[in-house]
């Protein structure tokens, strides 16, 4: 088996802590490593390391190579030149495994910012979509849906299709009928099965392709990558392959989504609260408080979320969590900075801390 891991993305919904340059997948959350290193760790578990792809965009390739650096030796990154969602990656990805493996290897295809912590579970699910995988199928890892969620794709067990992201009344139908399951990116194929498909399915991406010749180098050249359509691998594929199989995930998932999922997975007080950090509260419940360079102090909160960062501070109900996209989406249209970077930023060599900014001038 070989490993895909897409490792590109904003994670404009844990803004302040997570960054267009410093996106959730590099974030170390809850003090152990971070989900990209987790990831990594989650497919050792059935992947030999030196066949472990992962594939990004330009701007994170350092942080990721130096993230990686830390657990494998040699990590293969590869760099995408602009970011074209799910398909391109994916089918890129797979070019890349057949040329440079010279076979027909098996693909497993993960995301880089989910949360699993039943690995045994998870390398149970995987041996099963092995065998189908095998058999010629695309086979796709359904999550049993434990609330009616309207922020994910799922697909009906019965029939193996792929449905859009419901309203709520149409997400509490799916969660009542039983057959449906969150789709949650995971993908497993045979090199030959994908390409097939996407040659069938997907021809503007799949004629692109002959473009790309990894026999001699690890480029992708911008010119020919730019021509790429703009799609994810559920639309440009899956809905329309009639190979699809899905496998129950055996683990737990969490795709950390929102600070409300960061919250709902980790460990509570006894009024319920999450505290990280320099914390100081009195007769706060169910909030979560997150503290990365000041004291943060708290009286009497209830169901909120607040982030502090050395240079931004978020406070919302937890119920508007998913919201936090619509702040960083207005700082990036004013040119504003904190959508962007840290004050702090992390470079192969090492990293800067801007001390002071204003007009003409800049510290570090």
């Amino acid at each position: 088996i070989y490993g895909l891991i897409l490792a590109g993305g904003s994670g404009s919904r844990l803004w302040p802590l997570s960054r267009e340059l410093y996106p959730k997948q590099l974030l170390n959350i809850q003090n152990t490593e971070s989900l990209l290193q987790a990831t990594f760790d989650r497919l050792k578990e059935c992947i030999e390391p030196e066949n472990i792809v992962s594939l990004t965009g330009g701007k994170h390739y350092s942080n990721v190579r130096y993230q990686l650096s830390a657990i494998t030796e040699n990590p293969v990154v590869l760099s995408e030149p602009i970011s074209k969602n799910t398909a391109p990656a994916i089918v890129l990805g797979t070019k890349y495994l057949m040329e440079t493996s010279k076979s027909d290897p098996v693909v497993l295809v993960v995301p880089s910012d989910h949360m699993i912590k039943d690995i045994k579970g998870f390398a149970e699910t995987i041996k099963e979509g092995e065998k189908l995988a095998l058999e010629g199928k695309i086979v796709t890892f359904g999550i049993k849906p434990t609330y009616p969620e309207t922020g994910y794709g799922y697909i009906n067990s019965n029939t193996n299709k792929f449905v859009e992201k419901p309203n709520e009344e149409l997400a509490k139908k799916y969660l009542e009928d039983g057959n449906y399951y969150w789709n949650g990116g995971i993908f497993m194929f045979k090199a030959s099965v994908l390409m097939e498909e996407a040659a069938k399915c997907a021809p503007e991406i799949y004629e692109k392709l002959k473009n790309f010749d990894f026999s001699s180098s690890d480029e992708i050249p911008f010119t020919e990558y730019d021509k790429m359509p703009n799609i994810s691998i559920d639309y440009a594929v899956m809905e329309k392959s009639d190979k699809v199989a899905m496998v129950v995930l055996k683990s737990d998932w969490n795709d950390l989504g929102s600070w409300k999922s960061i919250y709902d997975v980790s460990k509570k007080d006894e009024d319920g609260n999450v505290k990280i950090g320099h914390v100081l509260d009195e007769g706060s419940k169910n909030s979560f408080v997150y503290s990365s360079s000041k004291l943060v102090a708290t009286i009497g909160l209830e169901d909120i979320i607040l982030v502090e960062t050395e240079d931004a501070v978020l406070a919302c109900k937890a119920d508007k969590s998913q919201d936090v996209k619509k702040i960083f989406d207005t700082l990036k249209k004013q040119n504003d900075n904190t959508h962007l970077v840290h004050k702090t930023v992390y470079r192969p060599w090492g990293y800067y801390t801007v001390l002071g900014q204003g007009k003409g001038f800049l510290t570090k």
